[in-house]
């Protein structure tokens, strides 16, 4: 057998080169010849970067405060990247977070991935097939899939679903011998996708389960893998195959009380989940838990560390990236780009069912001058290069896939599918842990299709809001179904974009639904993000272009700064 000689990825090299998928250091190299060093290989195989932070200032809500508090803003530049929506960073290669470091880290996760599913082909050849080598494909597979994918939608013009077969995809690779971008073709969005949905399909099937692993959380299972084709199907309006995925992890609601009153539009009985419910009883224990979050409000590093623990049921999938994304939430402590502190303060309160939400006890203000709100989710650890210095890395443990989104992803699932009834009973199970103790009652605090249509009568009566634009025409169905159904977006987006604050997915909405995002910045400059907006789309770094990637069109800027 030929020996496979790969260098080990570390952190520094993954920003190095957006042109090679791995370091070639000939004194930082080992040899993947037994099957426990396939598995040791593939912790490398997920991206050691994130894009939570190459997207959450170019997300609606965001203001320029004109400074940060601490003055250092040069090294948040990928902050105002975003929020300008810029096609090219200013932030550097070197930078930790950003357009560049993404691109690179998702395709050194891929050169990790290719090489080990070169391995476990000459060891299977070798030594014959084991149930061990097997699993290591599964998440192999689902590791290049992640990977493709994220950078698919990000840095591709995804979401134009009638043009797929027409835009630009992305680099699909998968021969660990290719080292640079040019070997690929950008093919399609559909070639690429099908080539993601390919990997993830072979991938489910052999995965190994969380028994195989001794830190499970970091490494794709079957439930991960689930929650991974959740949001596939969502994002490319898959809907059946969306309820299909969650229905293997979550109940369906089945035990209801009812009032004896009628919905205002399908004319069924009102009805709610009953405490007995098998889905209500399961997402106690597999929701995250914010009402427990919010009990340590006085400690906000408790809230960080358990929002993101390996122990929550809530997260799936968890990954520990090179990032300073903790510190660019914190109002403009430490950058001048961060979320209006009003509209925190509504995200976390304010919603469909009349109570005010938990999150709010786990938003922190600050004083001595500081402008904005944060909801406390993330823990920051630092470790030092040098003491003396001063200086070193910072990593925070983030959740890539966790429950929540599934149990919201079937509720606008069934949406779209006409499924009014059961959309509602998924979002009456999804409230219960965002609602205090003793506010909570299930016969009041529900959700009906009155209180929705009621809570969202301006923007459904809006003629100029974004789910009655014409880039959402035919979408929805005729008449009042038809309002219902928008109703029932407006609540799961929003539900969604509290839940997901800094997390990359409110960003998703925005291309998903096409909303529109207005910026303006500390001179009184203005720039709308609109629906058909070339800068929606990520630009291919730089130094990939140069090596033979091509470039996303930037041509149409309808209302530039």
């Amino acid at each position: 057998m030929r020996k496979i000689i790969i260098a080990l990825i570390a952190s520094a090299g993954v920003l190095s080169s957006c042109s090679d998928f791995l370091g070639t250091d000939p004194d930082n190299r080992t040899y993947i010849d037994t099957p426990e060093k396939v598995s040791a290989l593939l912790v490398s195989a997920y991206p050691t970067s994130t894009f939570y932070s190459v997207v959450d200032a170019r997300c609606d809500g965001f203001v320029d405060y004109g400074t940060s508090l601490a003055g250092i803003n040069s090294l948040y530049t990928f902050q105002e990247d975003a929020f300008r929506w810029r096609e090219y960073s200013l932030a550097g290669e070197g930078a930790w977070d950003g357009y560049e470091a993404y691109w690179s880290a998702a395709y050194a996760a891929v050169a990790a991935a290719n090489h080990a599913l070169e391995a476990i082909d000459e060891l299977e050849n070798k030594h014959g097939q084991t149930t061990q080598l097997e699993r290591s494909r599964g998440e192999a597979l689902l590791c290049r899939a992640y990977a493709h994918f994220c950078l698919l939608s990000l840095y591709s013009d995804f979401f134009d679903l009638d043009n797929m077969s027409s835009n630009p995809g992305i680099p699909y690779a998968t021969d660990p011998e290719k080292t640079t971008y040019a070997d690929y073709s950008r093919e399609t969005v559909a070639v690429t996708l099908s080539k993601v949905l390919q990997d993830l399909e072979d991938g489910m099937k052999i995965v190994g389960s969380a028994s195989d692993y001794n830190e499970p959380k970091f490494h794709f299972t079957p439930q991960s893998a689930l929650a991974f084709a959740t949001r596939v199907a969502l994002f490319t309006r898959d809907y059946q195959n969306v309820v299909y995925y969650v229905n293997q992890f979550f109940p369906t609601p089945s035990l209801f009380d009812k009032p004896g009153t009628s919905n205002t539009i399908t004319k069924t009985p009102v009805r709610y989940p009953s405490a007995t419910d098998p889905c209500r009883i399961f997402c106690r224990s597999y929701l995250t838990d914010w009402n427990r979050l919010g009990s340590y409000n006085d400690n906000s590093d408790k809230i960080g560390q358990e929002f993101s623990s390996a122990s929550s049921n809530a997260n799936l999938l968890l990954s520990e990236p090179m990032t300073i994304l903790p510190s660019t939430i914190r109002a403009n402590i430490y950058t001048r780009y961060t979320l209006n502190e009003e509209i925190v303060t509504k995200l976390a309160t304010k919603n469909a069912t009349g109570v005010d939400w938990s999150y709010s006890n786990c938003v922190y203000g600050y004083s001595g001058g500081v402008k904005g709100k944060v909801l406390m989710k993330y823990y920051q650890d630092f470790y030092y290069s040098d003491i003396v210095a001063g200086i070193g890395r910072s990593y925070t443990k983030l959740a890539l896939f966790r429950t929540d989104e599934m149990l919201l992803a079937r509720a606008e699932a069934n949406t779209m599918l006409g499924n009014f009834d059961e959309a509602l009973d998924d979002l009456n199970c999804f409230i219960e842990l965002r609602i205090p103790a003793d506010d909570f009652d299930i016969a009041t605090t529900s959700l009906t299709q009155a209180k929705i249509l009621s809570y969202y009568s301006a923007q459904l009566n809006g003629v100029n809001t974004f789910i009655n634009s014409e880039f959402n025409k035919g979408r929805f169905l005729a008449g009042e179904q038809g309002r219902l159904q928008k109703a029932l977006i407006l609540t799961i987006l929003d539900f969604r974009r509290i839940e997901f604050l800094y997390e990359g997915q409110r960003y998703y909405d925005i291309l998903r639904w096409n909303i529109p995002v207005t910026h303006r910045d500390n001179s009184g400059l203005s720039s709308t993000l609109t629906p058909d907006d070339d800068r929606r789309i990520l630009q291919v770094p730089q130094t990939a272009i140069l090596a033979g990637v091509e470039a996303n069109a930037m041509n149409n800027i309808p209302q530039p700064w």
